[in-house]
């Protein structure tokens, strides 16, 4: 009630006042903490799952007792079903909020489905081409958007919360930055390729292909 009445008044102000800010501490004590942390619960479950997976391709020491396939397909079917649950409560949240420019209004939603459908999609990539460099590189780009969303869950503690919301200034701020880094390392990345990728008759070679080229820049 208080955050849309926030929202609609485009006052987050609002939330200094001293009734307005006990009434938000007594929901966060009534239902807030345990939801959270229910959710917090649920996504580790869904981190750890992929993390397992993910370790489980390359190393034989996760052989137990024989049953490594086993134990290897139910913890991806665990961690698909952790993603459609997660998937289906970001569609009801877009619901909820009417139309997807509000949904969107949160940066956090911008992760929200992307990693979770990458999650599916490096599952699926698993099976099918398990050595492929773009199956490293699905797992690789979802493993940092998963670790990333942990600090969501942690915005609403007072230790954490203030240095969340100040990493998120910083990442605003370099913006700009950002986007010149960005462009100046696929340029080098394309002209290592073209000039050292022909001449490479090594086929482990960094610069064989564009990708691998983009990748060791």
């Amino acid at each position: 009630c208080c955050v849309r009445a926030s929202d609609k008044m485009n006052s987050p102000m609002l939330f200094d006042s001293p009734l307005i800010a006990a009434v938000v501490q007594l929901h966060w004590r009534l239902y807030g903490f345990r939801l959270n942390m229910l959710n917090l619960i649920l996504y580790c479950g869904l981190l750890m799952s992929f993390l397992v997976v993910v370790y489980m391709q390359y190393e034989d020491m996760w052989d137990i007792g024989g049953y490594r396939t086993t134990i290897f397909f139910l913890l991806q079917f665990y961690k698909v079903m952790y993603s459609l649950y997660f998937i289906l409560h970001e569609f009801r949240q877009l619901k909820h909020e009417g139309s997807i420019f509000k949904y969107l209004r949160d940066p956090w939603n911008f992760l929200d489905i992307p990693s979770y459908m990458m999650v599916i999609a490096g599952s699926v990539m698993q099976m099918m081409f398990p050595k492929s460099d773009w199956t490293d590189a699905v797992n690789g780009v979802t493993s940092l958007l998963l670790w990333f969303k942990l600090l969501y869950f942690m915005r609403p503690y007072r230790l954490f919360g203030p240095m969340v919301y100040m990493i998120f200034l910083v990442i605003f701020d370099i913006k700009v930055f950002l986007v010149i880094l960005f462009i100046v390392m696929v340029g080098f990345g394309n002209a290592f390729f073209i000039i050292l990728g022909g001449y490479s008759n090594n086929s482990s070679s960094s610069f064989d292909d564009v990708f691998k080229a983009l990748r060791s820049t």
